[in-house]
This record gives C-alpha cells, sequence and structure tokens, in this order.
C-alpha cells in the first residue's frame, strides 16, 4: 500500500504526529515556529506565544504518559490553514495515577479526543459549545463541572465569574445556603454540605472534573477551626475527588510549614501533604495576605472611634496581594493542566507594614488619626485567659503574635514571569474610590 505524502502545512502535521508517537520533545518543538502563536478560543486565558511553552506543556505530556500516541484521521488544508480532527490513542485509554500529581493518561474521561490545534491558525472542534442563550448546543457535550468549596468567601466570589465567563459549570458546596442565596442567580449550582461530613462531600461529586479547595476554617462558629475544615475538610475534599477522578486546584498559603507558629498555617501544610501522598491530578495555589481582609477589619475598626485597630507594634513588612489577582491565578490553574504537579505562589507588588496600610486607610477615608495599637501583652493575655474558652478569639490573638514577630515580604517577579498577563495589584488601586456614572 502507497503511504501518502504531504507538503507544506500538511508536512508539518505529519512530522509532529511522528514526533509525538516517537515521544521526541525536541522533533516536537521543532515542528513550530519561535513566534507560534496558540489561540484557544473556548478557554482564550489559555492561549500563550512562543515555542518554550510548547516544550514546557510536551515534557510534561511525555513525563507523565508513557504510552502517548496521536493520529490525525482527517485534515483540511486551505492555504496555510489546516483543520485537524484527531482520533482516540490506541489502545484504549487508561488511567496510571502518576504520583506527581500529572495526569496518567492524555485524555480525561468525559473529553472528546483531541490535542488542540497544532498551527497558529488551525482549528478543532471544542468541547461544550453553547448557544448565544447560555444553553449547550445540540449534540454537544456539557461543558466541564468545577465544584468549589469557599465559594461565598472573598476568593470563591472573584473566582466564579471568571469560571462562568469561560463556559464552566460551576457548583458552590456551601455549609450555609443563606451566604450562597444570590449565587443562584448568576447561573450557579448551589448544594448543601459540610466539608466535615464525607459523605456530604461525595454527594456533591457527580460530574465533577475539577475540585477547587478554597474554603477555611480560621473564624468560625464552635467546631468550625483550621484542624476540622483545612486540614481534615480537604483531605475529604481530596478524597472524594480522587474517587470521582477529578483533579484538585487547592488553596494553601505561603510558608505553610509543619512548625509554624499559626495553627491555620500548619493545617494548610498538612493538606498539601495529603494531597501530596495521593494519586489525584494536583495543583498547589500559595498566596500571601489578603489585603481586602486587612483593609475591611480596619476600616471596621475605625467606623466608630475614627481609627482602625493595629494588633501588636504594626512595625512587621507583611506582603499583601489583592483577592482579585489570587482569582486570576486559580483560574488560570483550573484550566492548564501544565500546572499538575506544581505549587504556585503568588504575591503582591509592595510590602508594607500594618502600620503603613492603616494609614493609607486613613488617608483614603479622609481621616488623619493614628491607628490603635494592641499591645503585644494584651495579645498574649487574650489568648492564654478568655482565648482558652473561645478558640476562635485564642487562634486570632496567636496570629497576631505570630505577625507582628516576623517580616514577611515576597518576590511576585516568578509567578508574573510564568504568567504574564496575571494581574499585580497595588494597595492603593484597591483603596481608591469605585468610578461613579451619571444617572
Amino acid at each position: 500500500m502507497a503511504t501518502a505524502t504531504h507538503s507544506g502545512p500538511a508536512a508539518v502535521i505529519t512530522r509532529l504526529m511522528k514526533a509525538t508517537n516517537a515521544h521526541d520533545v525536541d522533533a516536537i518543538v521543532d515542528c513550530f515556529s519561535p513566534d507560534y502563536v496558540n489561540q484557544t478560543p473556548v478557554h482564550p486565558k489559555r492561549g500563550f506565544t512562543g515555542k518554550e511553552q510548547v516544550r514546557r506543556n510536551w515534557t510534561a505530556i511525555l513525563g507523565a504518559v508513557k504510552d502517548v500516541e496521536a493520529s490525525v484521521v482527517r485534515m483540511v488544508v486551505d492555504g496555510d490553514t489546516v483543520w485537524t480532527e484527531q482520533g482516540p490513542p490506541r489502545p484504549p485509554p487508561r488511567r496510571l495515577g502518576a504520583r506527581d500529581g500529572r495526569r496518567g493518561d492524555l485524555r480525561r474521561r468525559r473529553r472528546p479526543d483531541h490535542l488542540g490545534p497544532f498551527l497558529p491558525r488551525a482549528r478543532a472542534g471544542g468541547r461544550g459549545r453553547r448557544q448565544r442563550d447560555g444553553r449547550p448546543a445540540a449534540g454537544s457535550r456539557r461543558p466541564a463541572v468545577i465544584l468549589l468549596a469557599g465559594g461565598t468567601g472573598l476568593l470563591g466570589r472573584r473566582l466564579i465569574p471568571r469560571l462562568t465567563g469561560r463556559g464552566m459549570d460551576v457548583r458552590v458546596l456551601t455549609r450555609d445556603p443563606a451566604a450562597a442565596a444570590g449565587l443562584a442567580t448568576c447561573g450557579v449550582d448551589v448544594v448543601v454540605g459540610d466539608l466535615r461530613d464525607p459523605s456530604s462531600v461525595r454527594a456533591a461529586m457527580d460530574g465533577v472534573e475539577t475540585v477547587v479547595a478554597a474554603a477555611h476554617g480560621f473564624v468560625g462558629p464552635r467546631g468550625i477551626s483550621p484542624a476540622t475544615v483545612d486540614r481534615d475538610g480537604n483531605a475529604h475534599l481530596i478524597d472524594a475527588a480522587a474517587q470521582a477522578g477529578a483533579d484538585v486546584v487547592l488553596m494553601s498559603v505561603v510558608s505553610a510549614s509543619p512548625d509554624s507558629p499559626m495553627e491555620l498555617m500548619r493545617m494548610k501544610y498538612a493538606a498539601e501533604q495529603h494531597l501530596r501522598g495521593g494519586d489525584t491530578p494536583w495543583t498547589i495555589v500559595r498566596p500571601t495576605a489578603f489585603a481586602e481582609l486587612w483593609i475591611g477589619l480596619m476600616r471596621q475598626t475605625a467606623s466608630k472611634g475614627g481609627r482602625p485597630l493595629v494588633f501588636g507594634r504594626g512595625e512587621r513588612l507583611i506582603n499583601f496581594v489583592a483577592v482579585d489577582d489570587v482569582a486570576a491565578l486559580v483560574d488560570i490553574a483550573v484550566g492548564d493542566a501544565s500546572t499538575r504537579g506544581e505549587a504556585l505562589e503568588i504575591g503582591g507588588p509592595e510590602d508594607l507594614t500594618f502600620n503603613q496600610l492603616a494609614a493609607m486607610v486613613q488617608e483614603a477615608e479622609g481621616r488623619t488619626g493614628a491607628p490603635r495599637n494592641i499591645p503585644r501583652p494584651m495579645l498574649h493575655l487574650m489568648a492564654n485567659t478568655v482565648g482558652l474558652a473561645v478558640p476562635q478569639m485564642r487562634r486570632q490573638a496567636l496570629s497576631a503574635l505570630a505577625l507582628d514577630s516576623t517580616d514577611r515580604p515576597f518576590d511576585a517577579a516568578a509567578i508574573h514571569e510564568r504568567f504574564p498577563a496575571l494581574p499585580s495589584t497595588r494597595v492603593d488601586r484597591l483603596l481608591a474610590p469605585e468610578p461613579t456614572t451619571a444617572g
């Protein structure tokens, strides 16, 4: 039988198929021009420019999948534009469960078998086509279901519009349906469950492709704590995701460690270790301190006396990051398989002391009073008296002492070099008044 030969753009596709089936990364990269532009209309934020990301993507795929096989079922050439349809690999896909968190097979269950466009203008049929009214088009697969634990918090509420804006179905798992009441009007599926109850977590997993674990137990009623939520609750979530064959994007924190003086950081570290110890494909996102959280606290404590509270001396440098910047990185982690098996750390563009932040809040609010500093001896007294009866107060006092004892600067250059389009918002931009429109 004669073997078909191709020239021009078709020859590049043929060469790419051979390089892929030979598992030759260098040969794969040689198929792409230095100014190659990847465009993915269904997921526009996954686009990139240049050959180095091609190398990173294929190195990750071939490192995790030992039996990758690619084939082109149909190919149409129109000048310098090529449309391809890729068929299913042979033998049938197997889930290998790579220990480093990457996927054990090239294609996910519930996903069509295509590798995406190979040339800058190539097109490929995507998953989850939707009509103008947002409903799935006839004959198309439903979009990915993202289970979000912590969808009613600062991060969750900023992440949801990003995910739904890309056509993803979002399901929020919450123990407080009243807090999530407004989400249903945004097309979000709200399910009631508690991370501390493994059965309710498993019940929320139907059809889920990726889990975003963004809940925390730093504050809350009795029974809610970093140990019960950030450690044990996340473990329940990770185990349920593994059983459902879903990826996990875990929210942790910069400086999470087993010997941190802050309980939250110790429990975040324990969750990270539980995730790393399994076969679930994972990405960990570690932000610094949420700027909006501390700005809100200072505004709240200044609302009566006109002076915000600062716990301790307030002279240690802390890196503050905008929550929306973190949401942008989580959005990338959900959709970018090349981040699997990685811990991504993100911070803001500046380090500030709490006293400096308080002064900025005062200036933005038109006030001049200096902050009220709660002395360290008072924090110790709070932790060891009232805090013994009220664990939440003890956690807050001990955390304040820890933050007041050590500088916590952060250099965010690496994450922005990796993802140049990632926003980097200064604190003064967060304090600027919202623009008003004439009505």
